[in-house]
């Protein structure tokens, strides 16, 4: 089982992109996930996993995880830059970090775990996090207007380097806010971004050639699409194409290249 909603707080949605339940039956306990600039907190609710409650930072190397942990797990997917206000840390402090929930929340994150662990129904489950979440969240902080601005602008596929003559804003300032907002500087997160959408477009049956693919995404040739995947995930776009996965982002045991 699999359920997904988003936040129902205004507040919280303008740090939080979505909730997930999971509760599932695994035979493998090694998996990879490929990195992403999105922090995530995770929340083991299953009596064999008590010790996973942590912070995820963002990430921008690939890393393993033992899906045996997450059998019955809850989790928060954060907006980028969102981390940082989670922690009340710079954002470069986090990439490829995890952060207990105890070292965040204080002592009181043990008691809110175990109310988690009483109840079954997910929205409800959902409707707690939302709930926990608006009274440690505040409307008082605003995200540096041209990094939201520079995200979106590589969203939409403008070059790392082309983005603060895009923005009429000072290149060094842009580049310090960015890093200390997301965690990751301007060309890795483009490069991040890019490799994600190739991932996603690798993994969804279609008769497009791998080159069409890449020129499509702004590489340039399939060659740099290649090494781009490679690099982030650690398998070659093939593989990729030939392990099409529910979870677009995980690989599981067995697969290489």
């Amino acid at each position: 089982m699999l359920a997904t909603r988003q936040p129902r707080s205004r507040l919280v949605a303008r740090f939080v992109s979505s909730y997930w339940y999971c509760q599932l039956s695994v035979s493998h306990n090694v998996e990879v996930v490929f990195p992403s600039a999105q922090g995530q907190l995770v929340i083991g609710l299953h009596p064999a996993s008590p010790d996973l409650s942590v912070l995820v930072g963002p990430s921008i190397k690939p890393s393993t995880i033992d899906p045996t942990q997450q059998r019955r797990a809850i989790g928060i997917s954060l907006r980028v830059g969102a981390a940082s206000v989670f922690c009340r840390e710079n954002a470069k402090n986090l990439v490829d970090q995890e952060i207990e929930l105890e070292d965040i929340w204080g002592p009181e994150a043990a008691g809110f775990i175990d109310q988690l662990r009483c109840i079954a129904d997910p929205d409800q489950l959902f409707d707690l996090l939302d709930a926990a979440l608006q009274q440690r969240l505040s409307h008082e902080y605003v995200f540096d207007p041209n990094v939201i601005a520079a995200e979106q602008a590589i969203r939409h596929g403008i070059g790392a380097g082309q983005i603060p003559s895009a923005l009429q804003t000072d290149r060094r300032k842009l580049a310090q806010s960015f890093s200390e907002t997301v965690g990751l500087g301007l060309k890795s997160y483009s490069r991040l971004y890019r490799f994600r959408a190739a991932v996603s477009r690798l993994r969804t049956p279609s008769n497009e050639s791998m080159s069409m693919i890449a020129a499509s995404l702004g590489y340039a040739d399939q060659a740099h699409l290649t090494r781009e995947v490679k690099a982030f995930s650690g398998v070659t776009p093939g593989v990729l194409r030939s392990q099409p996965s529910t979870s677009p982002h995980h690989l599981l045991p067995g697969n290489s290249g």
